[in-house]
């Protein structure tokens, strides 16, 4: 005996763009905030029966993994946020720190939290919309069981 579930594909898409959604909304609520860039640049694309949640920004992968102590960071993009935080003319010591201490981001059961936000943001995202996932997927797949019947 064998049953098989199988979604449309225009099912599917809604589906995927709907876990997207919540995806995206959540790593909005939870990614450290100064300017907002970062915020804004989350968002998703559905192609074929995949979702990906992505941000474009190549700092990003700082915020998400942190970063190892070792190689000082390119001073140049420290030089708003420090005149954005009061710390003009600190660009140097605040990048040789980085250097020294590197940049902590936590996991994801545990992240680092900041009064910006938190780290990682994105991998906690999709680790906290687990329940909306599979009560969406209940949903949609409850709806095709009655059209069945």
């Amino acid at each position: 005996m064998r049953v098989t579930v199988t979604l449309n594909e225009r099912a599917c898409e809604k589906v995927l763009r709907r876990i997207g959604r919540i995806i995206t909304t959540k790593a909005r609520e939870l990614v450290p905030k100064d300017e907002g860039r970062l915020r804004d640049s989350i968002d998703y694309k559905v192609e074929g029966t995949t979702v990906t949640v992505y941000t474009p920004l190549e700092y990003a992968w700082v915020m998400e993994y942190g970063r190892q102590p070792g190689r000082m960071p390119p001073v140049e993009p420290l030089r708003e946020w420090a005149k954005r935080h009061g710390l003009e003319g600190k660009e140097w010591a605040i990048a040789k720190k980085i250097q020294r201490e590197g940049i902590k981001a936590g996991t994801v059961e545990n992240p680092v939290v900041t009064p910006t936000g938190q780290r990682p943001f994105l991998r906690p995202a999709v680790y906290q919309s687990i329940p909306f996932i599979l009560r969406e997927l209940k949903k949609n797949l409850e709806s095709k069981t009655q059209e069945i019947r």
